[in-house]
């Protein structure tokens, strides 16, 4: 028999690099192989359509419950 190789899943991380307020638009970006940006402009418009605050509330729980791999901290 011969041994597969397995590939490592993939995780949802706040990006590092790619940041603009915390991490999380380029991280989900990232996880989902898009547009950072593209993630941005959705992220502001369901922000806008939740009414403010519930939409942050949801960045925030987003930003609490992904990964950070900075090693600087």
């Amino acid at each position: 028999m011969s041994k597969s190789k397995q590939s490592k899943p993939k995780e949802l991380v706040l990006d590092t690099k790619d940041k603009k307020f915390a991490g999380v638009a380029g991280g989900i970006a990232k996880y989902f192989d898009a547009d950072p940006a593209l993630v941005r402009v959705v992220a502001v418009i369901l922000v806008i359509l939740t009414g403010i605050i519930p939409g942050i509330i949801i960045y925030g729980v987003f930003y609490l419950l992904m990964k950070n791999t900075d090693t600087k901290q």
